[in-house]
């Protein structure tokens, strides 16, 4: 084969987006629908780019990821034809494990043990929902109710924690209450 041409291995993931609860949160997630895999000849960027050009037109879920294996190299990259991009919960889809949920009620009994500036919690501390789906975080929404001030995602990738939106407040005024009243 002449140089740069090679037997290209592709795979093309489609997911749905959908919303789901846990506990005190609500989590736009995306769930596997269709897998295609297939072997392409040519380069592999060249590859990918044109398979990500036909999937774009493709109207067989909300987002796709294609990934192209060839010797040496390893490339992958996503497109949501079919929604927009929201707030990023993780950089890239990654398949979640559990939800774990830090309550304004914990922080404050935290904060008593601990006073200063900073809060420290474990992991045992959390309120944990076992995502029992295949299902992947990515983009999406995030709606809490007022008492919950961080969310741990648990992931295949890794974790994450997110505070949602206004409750920066909310851990603010904790900690202040506690260097206040001199605790």
């Amino acid at each position: 084969m002449p140089r740069g041409i090679q037997e290209v291995k592709v795979t093309v993931r489609w997911f749905e987006y959908e919303k789901k609860n846990y506990g005190k949160v609500e989590l736009g997630v995306l769930r596997p629908v269709k897998v295609y895999e297939s072997v392409e000849v040519g380069s592999p960027i060249e590859v990918l780019l044109s398979i990500i050009e036909k999937s774009t037109k493709s109207r067989e879920g909300d987002y796709f990821e294609v990934k192209v294996e060839a010797p040496g190299i390893i490339e992958v990259m996503g497109e949501s034809p079919r929604y927009r991009g929201q707030r990023a919960l993780f950089p890239r889809p990654a398949k979640l494990n559990r939800v774990g949920i830090l309550t304004s009620d914990k922080i404050a009994s935290l904060t008593n043990k601990t006073g200063g500036d900073y809060v420290t919690f474990k992991l045992d501390d959390l309120t944990w929902y076992v995502e029992k789906d295949e299902v992947y975080v990515y983009e999406g929404t995030m709606n809490a109710e007022d008492n919950v001030v961080a969310v741990y995602l648990d992931t295949s990738e890794g974790p994450r924690i997110i505070i949602p939106f206004g409750r920066d407040k909310i851990l603010r005024d904790a900690l202040s209450r506690q260097q206040s009243s001199g605790e």
